[in-house]
């Protein structure tokens, strides 16, 4: 392993030391970078003379503004692409700019993950660089850093620390290029990857702490700084977290953040044990356990504990990347909030609470809440949410019916059904409401197989064949399939208007067409003997996708009963129809995927335009 912890007898076994002068100081924020920082300044500055605002290695990568001086070039005139190039283009002059002889190692920080180069940039060119230092810190204890320097709570600390998105975006205005930190675990894994082309030496905080000289003393002088042991002795002496304190109180910091009273706050290697409840450790370790483990921290929960929260962690934050008003921009639909109608003239009712014209569609749910579908094109939603429950998630209305009504008003079929990608193949699970869509599509996920979408089935009939193109929504869960999944159901966010289910967003498919291989109707039947499953012939299948189409009657509505029947004619003679018959009682979920998978796996014995 090129890439290992500090006191390894090994370090970068396969990457050689580089040519280049620049020695990354890399570390996730709050890390222990700016301490590092503070010893090397040190070294080369009397300790009458030293202050925190003189700290070395501070120029990050990202910064681009020294093209002004250096090429003339003012980069607020350039686009993204063009500030990565010159990123690098800046890192490289920098490098050749060196003394004659051996020239020492120059040490720059980064907060950002490492990135190979790509078709605008390299941010780490390997010609100027020699090898990489990355600071690491338990991230219990990075969380109650991360909190008062960029002025959030705890629990917005940890979500963030579990957060992939990067923190800064390319500004030409700010002159500055992307720096992507990821998540606590991503940004060390990032740096510790064998494809690193350059050795990294892992240094651990709590190391530094509890052993600064034995620690920095060998990692200095690996990085090629020609040092002697007792002069980073004094250097550590001339830096400590103390006085560093004490230069902050008297200068000030120009590296405080905007929201931050004191950066050295305390230094601590341990003090969350008393700052995060037993929740907030059980989180960050669910989030990163296997890079605690690799980076021997120490985890305080069972491997029971922690998955009972990760699934439900990683799905809130799916959730906070969607609006619910916003769907995707291929589909063409604009969603807005603004007043319903009492009345669509004209309408007929296929149940008490819809109405229906050819291309407008209103739908009024328990609480209050309505929605209008206008021309395939138009979502208007009026809903308030509830005071008592203000985070109940609304996006069904929006994800579910507003698509549903807004393909119909196209001329398009839609499937009361989850879709799940089985190997090669893709497979629509249809069913009444239930009837175990969700449950079975889980259940398959939960054997290694994509779920693509939830409910949604949209469908689209191309030379007889039948496609479906899946966008990012929830999966809606009863209290007992959240349990058979170990999702702690208080946990996720509850259906809003009064619904007994919670959502929860598995991975976000691609939104790439698939062809439906098979279509699988779940039908509980209280007669059923057993779990069975029978493929459907000619006419049965159409029997088998009427209910699943109609949509509480919509469908030949909007369509008109004879395209209504068209379609379904054309999607019952598509696709291998197959019914799965259960008891309403005492069958087992195991049963059916069994039966699914087998389904998929034995060989198709029709083609399409046999529908007798």
């Amino acid at each position: 392993m090129p890439n290992s912890p500090a006191g390894e007898a090994e370090i970068g076994a396969e990457a050689e030391i580089g040519s280049g002068r620049t020695v990354w100081l890399a570390s996730f924020p709050k890390s222990g970078n700016t301490w590092v920082r503070a010893v090397i300044t040190a070294l080369g500055t009397h300790q009458h003379l030293f202050g925190v605002n003189q700290l070395d290695a501070g120029w990050q990568p990202h910064h681009v503004g020294a093209a002004v001086p250096i090429f003339g070039l003012d980069p607020r005139w350039l686009d993204a692409p063009e500030i990565d190039r010159l990123r690098t283009a800046l890192i490289l002059r920098e490098d050749a700019a060196r003394p004659t002889g051996d020239a020492p190692p120059l040490f720059r920080k980064t907060h950002e993950t490492y990135r190979s180069a790509d078709g605008s940039g390299d941010p780490f060119p390997t010609a100027a660089t020699r090898a990489a230092i990355l600071i690491v810190r338990d991230p219990r204890q990075v969380a109650c850093s991360y909190a008062p320097f960029f002025g959030k709570s705890l629990d917005e600390s940890i979500d963030l620390l579990g957060t992939e998105e990067t923190r800064e975006a390319t500004s030409p205005a700010m002159m500055r290029s992307a720096q992507p930190w990821g998540s606590w675990s991503s940004h060390a894994a990032s740096w510790t990857d064998d494809s690193v082309p350059f050795p990294v030496r892992v240094v651990r905080y709590e190391d530094l702490s509890r052993d600064p000289l034995g620690t920095l003393f060998p990692v200095l002088r690996w990085a090629g700084l020609a040092v002697t042991e007792a002069e980073v002795g004094e250097a550590i002496r001339v830096a400590g977290f103390e006085r560093l304190r004490e230069s902050e109180a008297e200068q000030g910091f120009r590296e405080r953040g905007r929201k931050t009273q004191t950066f050295f706050r305390q230094g601590s290697v341990d003090s969350w044990r008393a700052e995060l409840s037993t929740d907030q450790v059980l989180a960050i370790e669910a989030d990163h356990s296997e890079q605690m483990v690799s980076l021997g921290y120490h985890l305080t929960s069972t491997t029971e504990q922690r998955q009972s929260v990760t699934a439900v962690r990683a799905s809130q934050r799916r959730q906070r990347r969607h609006d619910w008003l916003h769907l995707p921009d291929r589909m063409g639909i604009e969603v807005v909030e603004e007043d319903v109608p009492e009345i669509l003239d004209g309408a007929q009712r296929p149940r008490p609470w819809i109405q229906v014209t050819p291309s407008r569609a209103v739908v009024r749910f328990t609480g209050g809440a309505a929605l209008m579908v206008a021309d395939g094109r138009r979502v208007s939603v009026s809903w308030q949410p509830d005071p008592e429950a203000p985070d109940d998630d609304p996006s069904w209305l929006v994800q579910g019916w507003g698509v549903t009504l807004a393909m119909l008003q196209r001329g398009d079929l839609s499937l009361h059904a989850a879709t799940v990608r089985i190997g090669a193949a893709t497979v629509a699970i249809a069913g009444n409401r239930g009837a175990g869509k969700s449950t079975t599509s889980m259940g398959l996920r939960a054997r290694g197989h994509e779920l693509l979408i939830d409910d949604v089935t949209l469908i689209e009939l191309r030379e007889g064949r039948a496609w479906t193109t899946p966008y990012s929504r929830n999966v809606h869960l009863l209290a007992d399939a959240a349990a058979s999944f170990a999702l702690e159901f208080d946990a996720l966010p509850r259906l809003a208007g009064g619904r007994a289910k919670v959502a929860f967003r598995p991975e976000d498919p691609a939104e790439v067409p698939h062809l439906i291989d098979r279509i699988i109707v779940l039908d509980p039947t209280p007669a059923a003997a057993g779990v069975t499953m029978t493929e459907a012939h000619g006419s049965q299948r159409l029997a088998a996708l009427v209910a699943h189409t109609r949509r509480d009657g919509v469908a030949p509505l909007v369509l008109g009963e004879q395209r209504y029947f068209e379609l379904l004619a054309e999607l019952a003679d598509s696709v291998p129809v197959f019914v799965v018959r259960r008891p309403r009682a005492e069958w087992t979920l195991e049963n059916v995927l069994d039966l699914i998978e087998g389904a998929v796996a034995a060989p198709q014995t029709r083609r399409p335009g046999d529908l007798g």
